[in-house]
């Protein structure tokens, strides 16, 4: 398959653009990413979509005083099989 007809150059670049313009931090970490939480992004595998240091932090931001247990629950909850699972059950 041609490079111009990629996965990449189709989704991934465009969605980058519109995301720069909207001042929003982007990351290629398509080759050379490091795992773990001193890595590129600090996400364990590639399998994580969601970044647990970035979140706890912006759900710090929005529940501020809570206990570190309420943020780590946040985190599990809205990461686990049964939210992806309620998530895909309502896409249209």
């Amino acid at each position: 398959m041609s490079k111009d007809y990629s996965e990449d150059q189709l989704i991934e670049q465009p969605c980058m653009d519109i995301f720069q313009e909207l001042t929003w931090e982007t990351a290629n970490v398509y080759e050379g990413e490091t795992f773990g939480e001193h890595g590129t992004l600090g996400r364990d595998s590639e399998a994580d979509v969601i970044l647990r240091t970035r979140f706890i932090e912006a759900i710090k931001k929005l529940n501020p005083n809570l206990p570190k247990q309420a943020y780590d629950l946040a985190y599990e909850s809205i990461n686990s099989n049964d939210a992806h699972q309620e998530f895909s059950r309502h896409q249209l």
